[in-house]
């Protein structure tokens, strides 16, 4: 293909990611993108914002060289594997090693349409994230795949490319929505106009969802406290976490928030679980034995409070609380939340390449 039409196909794949960059469709670094041709693919670097994308900030995958991937038996411990995803990947690779790809790059590469859209959109999540989910989406997107939940990294795309695969064996065509649970939603089509009208279709539909079941669309957040109480919340907070590195801290009012994991981007930049009560070093203490981590969000009595290393760091975890809490309340149209697993999330906090992501946060 000609470099000016290579060109045309990375301005098209930025526009994308202004507009799926937003709140609405990601947090963080979350979410991915992706445009190929026979030879080439161009997908978003792990850890990268969508919104902050421009064309020479995708990595580069020599698709001919990514083949010996699918080729391989993958080593059954699961570090071992992921380690030698990573290096076979990085080999494929035409870019720099700063631009790292995404661990979902052979699942971008294994599905024909030239550009996937990989999305948590909030207002999608109410349904992937509930407990009768898969019969809503049966209702909603007959034309839709639904996968249960699996582990992100190479167990994701093999699966993925293997219910493809039997799809477009029984359907003749691959299918253009996959609804993954507890995660998030990809769209795969040829042109980008056809990616928006899918995203504006799914996201119509669902919001009449949430409107038949008099489910808000908004969180209800209290007000903040004030001032004084603030400023002592605060002050104390910041002799427990300072000495941790946690010096930085946002607020907001009590909402009603998640008991539990929702999706892999939740564990990634607010932890699994938060902290509940007033903190002191010793319950501090004790919650770091029992989790194995200093806590990213804190609820104590008319406050909830994010904390980072950062600024942006302790913006992203409030932020993340509120998403959670959020979806919470749009399951309810749908049979109630459906939390990670104890395994799921345990895989999420020792896996390298989550570790990676958050890391490169600023």
């Amino acid at each position: 293909m000609p470099i000016d039409d290579n060109m045309q196909l990375l301005q098209q794949l930025t526009s994308l990611c202004r507009r799926y960059g937003t709140d609405a469709y990601v947090l963080g670094g979350g979410g991915n993108v992706s445009v190929k041709n026979n030879v080439v693919m161009w997908i978003k670097p792990s850890g990268a914002f969508l919104k902050d994308m421009t064309p020479d900030s995708f990595a580069q995958i020599d698709r001919r060289r990514l083949q010996k991937l699918y080729q391989m038996t993958p080593p059954n411990d699961w570090t071992t594997r992921e380690a030698l995803v990573r290096e076979t990947m990085a080999s494929a690779s035409n870019s720099p090693s700063s631009l790292r790809p995404s661990v979902e790059t052979p699942l971008h590469d294994s599905l024909n349409a030239r550009f996937v859209v990989h999305t948590h959109p909030t207002l999608v999540n109410g349904m992937t994230c509930a407990k009768d989910g898969a019969e809503v989406v049966k209702r909603l997107f007959p034309d839709a795949l639904w996968l249960d939940y699996i582990d992100p990294g190479y167990t994701l795309c093999i699966e993925v490319r293997q219910a493809v695969g039997e799809y477009a064996r029984r359907h003749g065509h691959e299918p253009s929505i996959m609804f993954l649970q507890n995660h998030g939603v990809i769209i795969a089509e040829d042109t980008p106009e056809e990616v928006d009208r899918l995203y504006d279709d799914m996201i119509a539909k669902i919001k009449t969802e949430y409107q038949k079941a008099d489910i808000s669309l908004d969180l209800s957040v209290n007000p903040m406290p004030a001032a004084n109480r603030l400023a002592e919340a605060k002050e104390k907070m910041k002799q427990i976490f300072a000495n941790n590195g946690f010096a930085h801290m946002v607020f907001s009012g009590r909402f009603a928030y998640a008991r539990g994991p929702i999706t892999p981007d939740h564990i990634v930049y607010a932890k699994t679980f938060p902290f509940v009560g007033e903190p002191t070093a010793e319950s501090v203490d004790e919650f770091i034995r029992k989790h194995g981590y200093t806590p990213r969000v804190i609820i104590w009595d008319d406050i909830i409070a994010g904390l980072g290393t950062t600024p942006t760091r302790a913006q992203l975890a409030l932020a993340m609380c509120h998403d959670g809490a959020l979806i919470e309340q749009l399951a309810q149209a749908f049979g109630g939340i459906s939390y990670m697993s104890s395994r799921a999330y345990k895989f999420i906090e020792d896996w390298e390449a989550e570790s990676y992501r958050s890391a490169l946060l600023k």
